[in-house]
């Protein structure tokens, strides 16, 4: 009778032994765990504890792209940029000839990321405004325009949600100066860095 007694408590405390098993999640812009442990207590009572602990990654600019895989943590981007929004192209030439006075503009067109807005400004000394949605525009505006020294002609392209190009050409007497820039999105300000 005593050998049965001992025999049936062991059988009993081994019942009640409380496996653990660790998962180890490697981080990624799908995965929101970044560990998990799950313990399972099974008494033969059909009893199930089941316990986790969650670690979430920030995103502060809501791009979906977890912040230490973000490139630009606090600028909305996009997964195929790092996290930073994508930047557009623009080609823009001008071709003038140089009178004493400044220059006459013979064309001015400019290539761009297709779907971009492309906008022209003539200020300072001259006025006129145009704007294209084109791969590559042309802008007749100047064309044989005398445009005097002092006088500013400036570039913008822009989309949505995009890092933006801006252009600008000072002229001067027979000639012109060109500087670029960069346009954050939704801004119309020039910056020489953007992310």
């Amino acid at each position: 009778m005593r050998a049965r007694c001992v025999i049936a408590v062991l059988v009993t405390l081994a019942a009640m032994v409380v496996p653990t098993v660790a998962l180890a999640v490697v981080p990624s812009n799908d995965d929101y765990l970044k560990s998990t442990t799950i313990n399972r207590a099974d008494t033969r009572l059909t009893r199930e504890e089941v316990k986790t602990s969650v670690d979430f990654f920030a995103d502060r600019d809501d791009d979906n792209v977890f912040d230490p895989l973000d490139d630009c943590p606090g600028q909305p981007g996009v997964r195929a940029h790092g996290g930073c929004p994508p930047e557009l192209t623009a080609t823009p030439k001008l071709t003038a000839t140089p009178t004493g006075a400044g220059v006459i503009v013979n064309s001015l067109s400019v290539a761009a990321t297709k779907g971009a807005k492309i906008e022209v400004r003539c200020r300072r000394r001259c006025s006129g405004h145009q704007a294209r949605t084109a791969g590559v525009a042309s802008f007749p505006l100047l064309r044989g325009r005398a445009v005097s020294a002092g006088a500013a002609i400036e570039i913008f392209v822009t989309k949505a949600d995009a890092i933006g190009r801006y252009t600008r050409y000072d002229i001067v007497r027979g000639n012109f100066r060109r500087t670029d820039r960069c346009l954050p999105p939704g801004s119309r300000k020039p910056r020489r860095k953007c992310t």
